[in-house]
């Protein structure tokens, strides 16, 4: 597999080649559970930061990042939270996964960022009441067994006044974003796996693990906790149709989106 070296950053105080390495390895999952075709294109979007700089600028139109104290509550390889740095922000990052981090640390070597990594699930984040102006949650609750328990963690090192963003895949839509697949929701779980790994020719358990978070139960659970909340799903929709209009009044779009205040 030939991956486009030239988009990534070129400097002396870092790998590259380790750093390619390690993230053709982290990503894997796009050909050897997903059954993807287009690993190449995935990985130097991977390379070039691509989702990154997409969710740094979807956040800086709910709030500027500038001198902004930031956690990102599943920081997987940095992608994001280098973006967020580069442009300002004080950068915090919790993640389970070893080789995510090492991948992170390599990426933060490379332009000398301060940034601070730290092992640990959003459960039971290591960071004092009240530490940031910010924390983002994207697409990551629905691999946490207790995703309410992660909010609540993530609200509690809020600052009085700071948002936490979150975003999640909904699964009372049909198209599943992992796989990329379209698909019917809410059939039995082992139904579903053998027909993901039908589709992708993978066999895996993937799908078996991931929480499937619909709107309905998180709302529920935010206003028994007293959390406000601004749902900024129908922002999502491109084009707008009666159809649409219909689908989203009954909770069927593709991502749930919502900032959360403190």
């Amino acid at each position: 597999m030939r991956i486009s070296f030239n988009l990534f950053i070129k400097v002396s105080s870092m790998s590259e080649e380790k750093y390619l390495k390690l993230l053709e390895k982290r990503w894997s999952i796009y050909s050897d559970v997903f059954g993807m075709k287009n690993f190449e294109k995935r990985m130097n979007r991977r390379i070039s930061r691509e989702g990154g700089k997409k969710i740094l600028g979807e956040l800086e139109t709910i709030t500027p990042v500038l001198n902004k104290k930031i956690l990102d509550a599943g920081s997987c390889c940095g992608e994001f939270l280098f973006e967020a740095v580069d442009k300002g922000a004080i950068g915090y990052g919790i993640e389970p996964d070893d080789l995510s981090l090492e991948i992170s640390e390599l990426l933060f070597a490379s332009k000398n960022k301060e940034v601070v990594l730290k092992k640990a699930g959003a459960e039971n984040i290591p960071f004092p009441n009240d530490s940031f102006d910010i924390v983002v949650s994207i697409f990551i609750i629905e691999h946490i067994k207790d995703y309410q328990t992660a909010i609540l963690e993530m609200v509690r090192v809020l600052k009085p006044g700071g948002i936490l963003w979150l975003k999640s895949p909904n699964y009372l839509h049909y198209y599943e974003r992992h796989y990329k697949r379209y698909y019917f929701p809410f059939l039995p779980k082992f139904i579903e796996q053998k027909y993901f790994n039908l589709i992708s020719g993978k066999k895996s358990n993937y799908f078996i693990n991931l929480n499937r978070v619909t709107p309905g139960k998180l709302f529920r659970f935010l206003k028994k906790n007293n959390l406000k909340f601004s749902d900024l799903s129908k922002k999502d929709f491109k084009n707008k149709s009666l159809w649409r209009g219909i689908l989203h009044g009954m909770g069927i779009y593709p991502q749930i989106n919502l900032v959360i205040y403190k």
